[in-house]
């Protein structure tokens, strides 16, 4: 029986050392006619996207496929499993990374095939360079993929598997991220008028120099940052993690913030005015602001109004700490 046991153990640090001796790769550039206000999808698997703008009516798809494997012959097979497909559809161009390898069932030799244990996809992956117009929409979704997007004035919509999410000069109807691990930023958005919706089980979200109308963010661990930036209503759930704002209401503010572990720092200019509902169970409140806190059982709560109260604050730490600043 110990025998057996020694055995299980050495395939189980052996496994993941095997190298490989090949690589092969295969890059290709398309062009597509595209009216800017169209609508670029994307359904892709391991590898990276990155979007950039341009000022012509077209996209430039440039893709990399890259595979690995024991011999030059198995990797190009490998890479031959990969098969990136373009769709147009009147104002939408769809792009498409299959994988025929996948759903085909392991056998026993495949444990001790090094191709079996690199990423999701068994060792291929697909990397995308994308220019497109200005004015577009985008809709990406992709397993082991980080995405960057620069410059684009449009409606996006990004879910990821594994892998960060970034978007700079930004701006458009709507926003929404959404990422299992991985971590989410966003700098210099602009979503005056829309809303921006993002969601991560694993990861942080830091949002900087932006403007939205509307932000919804929820995490299970991840610290949540929004900081320089113009929000008019806000909502922060994260279960582990700290939260941090320093934002300028504008409008009439509604920001609610909850967190179950974490402490909650909250920047505000220092002559607005504001309704504050602060609660925080087991923690202490921490205030720059001439506000009465008032202890509860075990923790502390703050009821309590800033000049006119227009813009109402209501924060709750199940265990943190709740720091309320000036300006």
């Amino acid at each position: 029986m110990r025998r057996v046991l020694a055995v299980s153990v050495l395939l189980v640090f052996l496994l993941p050392t095997f190298g490989r001796a090949s690589e092969a790769r295969f890059e290709e550039t398309k062009t597509f006619k595209f009216r800017p206000g169209g609508k670029l999808t994307i359904r892709a698997l391991d590898g990276s996207i990155s979007v950039r703008t341009w000022g012509r009516r077209e996209v430039r798809v440039h893709y990399k496929k890259t595979a690995w494997g024991h011999s030059r012959r198995r990797a190009e097979e490998r890479l031959d499993d990969l098969d990136v497909r373009f769709h147009e559809y009147g104002d939408e161009l769809e792009i498409v990374v299959d994988d025929w390898r996948s759903g085909r069932e392991l056998s026993f030799w495949d444990l001790f095939n090094p191709e079996t244990w690199r990423g999701s996809n068994g060792g291929a992956q697909v990397k995308f360079e994308i220019t497109v117009p200005e004015e577009t929409d985008l809709d990406i979704s992709a397993d082991d993929s980080d995405v960057d997007v620069r410059r684009l004035d449009g409606e996006v919509d990004i879910r990821v598997d594994d892998g960060d999410v970034e978007l700079q000069d930004v701006g458009g109807p709507e926003i929404r991220v959404e990422t299992d691990a991985g971590d989410v930023d966003l700098y210099k958005v602009d979503v005056s008028d829309g809303l921006v919706e993002i969601s991560t089980d694993e990861g942080e979200v830091q949002i900087e120099n932006a403007r939205i109308a509307e932000l919804e963010t929820e995490t299970d661990e991840g610290d949540v940052a929004v900081l320089k930036s113009k929000v008019e209503r806000l909502s922060v759930r994260t279960d582990e993690g700290q939260v941090e704002l320093d934002v300028e209401p504008v409008g009439r503010a509604r920001y609610r913030v909850v967190t179950e572990q974490g402490d909650v720092i909250l920047s505000l200019p220092e002559d607005g005015d504001y309704d504050f509902d602060l609660e925080t169970d087991t923690g202490r409140i921490h205030s720059e602001f001439d506000v009465e806190i008032e202890e509860t059982d075990r923790g502390e709560r703050v009821s309590a109004t800033v000049g006119r109260g227009k813009h109402r604050i209501s924060v709750y730490s199940d265990d943190g700490d709740i720091f309320l600043e000036r300006r």
